[in-house]
């Protein structure tokens, strides 16, 4: 119900319990695409793996200052495409992986890179991969 606390918020609060119970363990969250926003929360000693929308705003990293230049430092760089832009490209930078998916070996292409979720993660750079066919 509106107003009410979201899935994310009840995931971020199992993980700081978990993070407090065992503050010696380091912790991988693999969620589903309900829990990407969690990318963008800090939580203890925690690395989050989770979908993400193929039309989520991307940025590229800010580019370096040049010396003597004045305002305040850019805290994005240039918008991306659209992951769905993405996977269609047959730039260079894909990899040729194989992957274990249920159980069977598949060969796939992967494009990894990092870049700036804005909207959700702020000026926190993620690891975007985009896997597709060969």
């Amino acid at each position: 119900h509106k107003g009410g606390t979201t899935l994310p918020d009840l995931g971020a609060r199992a993980v700081q319990r978990l993070a407090q119970r065992h503050p010696d363990r380091t912790f991988h969250l693999i969620a589903d695409g309900a829990y990407a926003p969690l990318a963008g929360v800090e939580l203890p000693r925690t690395t989050v793996t989770s979908r993400i929308r193929r039309d989520a705003a991307l940025y590229d990293l800010p580019p370096p200052r040049r010396p003597g230049q004045n305002g305040r430092p850019r805290k994005r760089g240039d918008r991306l495409p659209s992951l769905t832009v993405w996977a269609r490209r047959t730039q260079k930078g894909w990899e040729n992986v194989v992957v274990d998916r249920r159980g069977r070996l598949q060969r796939r292409l992967v494009l990894s890179r990092i870049v700036l979720w804005y909207g959700t993660c702020g000026v926190r750079p993620i690891r975007v991969v985009v896997s597709r066919d060969p």
